[in-house]
């Protein structure tokens, strides 16, 4: 363990729980109770944890016995004694009805392994490679095991997720390091074994391309690429990322002889993009929130338009490769040509080639299957929307046959999850005072999305389970702005975070097929205020979630120009992963032009290739009422999901 940066170091919280005696000897705490208890009061350092929350995470949600109280003053005075320093007062405090744990900075492990990272990266950033080696490796040399084993309760286990993202962060940062200061073979061995651990990693890919390229390895870094490129195409249909796609046409143009690459097309998602009107004012969303409803004329009363975002495989999804932009790939390109039985208008007849998108149908699995939209073009995904817990035993009734009836069609499915349905108000955090709605964050939400995963679970290698989570950020939070400015924002921002990873992890555990994202309105890429961390800097706050989610989501529901908000979200998504319209169905379109003014943008054919280049591949339809809005609207719909569709 390198000094002096961890002597200071009294808990160890990253592997096996130990902490710093008063002799200086770093012992562990291997007694149950003890080793629970002092698990709960770290995750809650230097706050105040009420008695009921420290007996409901030592009896781990059994009924504790009557004696529990009593039992726990017997934990605390062990645990005392046990972290004591001779001539110093004991750093757990006690009051009537709580306990209190006081941690200095550098006094807990992860605090230090964070500290490093955060040191690690901007010496990275600043072009100092060897600071950046040498912080890092000291940040993961503390890392001795997984944090999840010692587990208490369902805050620390989000606790244990965030600093598994963490470590992920630090591994990468190294390999940078290690590549800016000229030792590329370094980072390929470093690299290959990250790729093994999560192999569908773009970020990881990345940096491995990169390094045996720099390492004079020009042909292992094309076979490293294709190699991703195929494993992608086989779980999305979708290609890599603009990075990758970025690294393999220069690769390319280096081995033909080119004597400069060509320009990377995605550095900057915002350039080049062709917005067909100007950018339309927005409502604010004051406390208006999206009321939603079996009824149209219900769901027609809601509106929200503002800022917003929502942070964390398929046997159904294209298997056809899609078109990617530079032309030294197009050799590898199939394209797979469905001609419609009749032009509609708006929709230009195209050309034999274009992508295949997987396409979707809402609000509710079992209504949207009965629509004539699925019976009558190649629709392969069936949405539901998780509004809230009287929903829940609902969707749990379907578990045994329905779900299960609907996989065995060769369907994938589609859950939104929208814990929205109570308004905001302030709420405690692990990172203090915040303001937000307390469902999500609450320990119930986490045991209804439990509830959820097993119910909607289905096999492995089955048609997939996609989960959009919190449908929109400025819906759950106090504040109509950004949250550079509201620290109670940032707080309850942190803590969502913090919550979608968690979701994440528990819907990876119960449902093999599960693929997890977080969920954004379409217009969030519109713009950008760093000061006050509103529209892509909101995005950026999430930027690690994004990193690590299994694919990008974000609604297109706007009265205004939807077309333009989807060109913007895939080139602002697309650095992440493959991206997927979780929701299009234009608010207050009652002539249904609104719906095709959007579409015909969107799926003219030299459109809609450059959209799936970018990493578009799923396209679902909020309800049948919006697509069957006009006999036009709903030719139209038919016309695009036959010609572009796949089941």
């Amino acid at each position: 363990m390198s000094e002096p940066e961890t002597r200071h170091v009294r808990y160890f919280v990253l592997g096996p729980l130990q902490v710093r005696d008063a002799d200086d000897a770093v012992v562990a705490v291997n007694a149950e109770k003890p080793r629970l208890l002092l698990t709960e009061l770290l995750a809650r350092r230097n706050r105040w944890v009420d008695t009921d929350v420290l007996v409901d995470a030592l009896w781990n949600g059994r009924t504790p016995p009557a004696s529990a109280r009593g039992n726990l003053k017997t934990y605390v005075h062990q645990l005392r004694q046990l972290v004591a320093r001779d001539g110093a007062e004991s750093p757990i405090s006690s009051r009537r009805g709580s306990y209190q744990l006081a941690v200095d900075r550098g006094e807990l492990d992860c605090d230090v392994f964070e500290d490093l990272i955060e040191r690690g990266r901007e010496a990275l950033g600043g072009g100092d490679g060897a600071a950046a080696e040498q912080a890092l490796r000291a940040a993961l040399e503390l890392w001795r095991g997984d944090p999840g084993r010692v587990a208490a309760s369902q805050g620390t286990a989000a606790e244990a997720t965030r600093l598994r993202e963490l470590r992920w962060v630090a591994r990468d940062a190294l390999a940078d390091a290690l590549i800016a200061d000229g030792r590329p073979e370094e980072a390929v061995a470093t690299l290959r074994a990250l790729s093994v651990e999560e192999p569908l990693r773009e970020a990881t890919w990345a940096r491995l391309v990169t390094a045996l390229r720099d390492a004079g390895r020009p042909a292992d870094a094309l076979a490293a690429y294709q190699k991703i490129r195929d494993d992608l195409v086989a779980e999305f249909g979708a290609e890599p990322g603009s990075r990758l796609r970025g690294l393999h046409a220069e690769l390319l143009a280096e081995t033909e002889g080119d004597p400069e690459p060509p320009p990377r097309r995605f550095d900057d998602p915002a350039e080049g993009l062709a917005v067909s009107a100007p950018v339309p004012a927005r409502v604010s969303a004051g406390p208006a929130r999206w009321f939603r409803s079996r009824s149209l004329a219900v769901r027609a009363a809601a509106v929200v338009s503002a800022l917003a975002l929502v942070v964390v495989g398929t046997v159904l999804v294209n298997r056809t490769t899609v078109p990617a932009p530079p032309t030294e790939v197009a050799a590898h390109l199939r394209l797979d040509a469905i001609a419609p039985k009749r032009p509609v208008p708006g929709i230009p007849a195209g050309t034999s080639e274009h992508p295949k998108l997987l396409f979707g149908l809402g609000d509710e699995a079992t209504e949207a299957a009965r629509q004539p939209l699925v019976h009558q073009a190649p629709v392969g995904m069936l949405t539901t929307w998780y509004d809230g817990p009287d929903e829940l035993a609902q969707y749990e009734s379907w578990g045994p046959q329905v779900i299960p009836g609907h996989y065995a069609a060769g369907t994938a499915l589609h859950l939104i999850l929208i814990p929205t349905y109570d308004d905001p108000e302030p709420v405690d955090t692990k990172y203090g005072p915040g303001c937000g709605k307390a469902y999500p964050l609450s320990p119930e939400f986490l045991d209804h999305v439990r509830v959820l995963a097993k119910a909607f679970a289905g096999e492995a290698d089955g048609p997939p389970l996609y989960v959009s989570v919190f449908n929109g950020m400025l819906k759950v939070v106090c504040t109509e702005e950004g949250y550079h400015a509201d620290p109670l924002t940032t707080n309850y921002y942190r803590a969502l975070k913090d919550r979608y990873l968690e979701i994440r992890q528990v819907f990876h555990r119960h449902a093999p097929n599960a693929r997890v994202a977080l969920n954004w309105d379409g217009w969030q890429a519109e713009k950008d205020d760093p000061q006050l961390g509103s529209g892509r800097s909101l995005m950026d706050l999430f930027s690690d979630a994004l990193a690590v989610s299994d694919f990008q989501s974000f609604n297109a529901f706007q009265d205004e120009d939807n077309a333009a908000d989807v060109e913007r979200m895939v080139a602002e998504l697309g650095k992440y992963g493959p991206v997927m319209v979780s929701n299009f169905g234009p608010y207050k379109d009652p002539a249904g032009t609104r719906l095709r003014s959007d579409l015909t943008k969107v799926f003219a054919p030299e459109q809609i290739a450059d959209l799936a280049s970018r990493g578009l591949f799923a396209w679902s339809f909020w309800t049948h009422d919006y697509v069957d809005v006009t006999p036009e609207s709903y030719a139209l719909v038919k016309d695009v999901v036959t010609r572009y569709g796949r089941r």
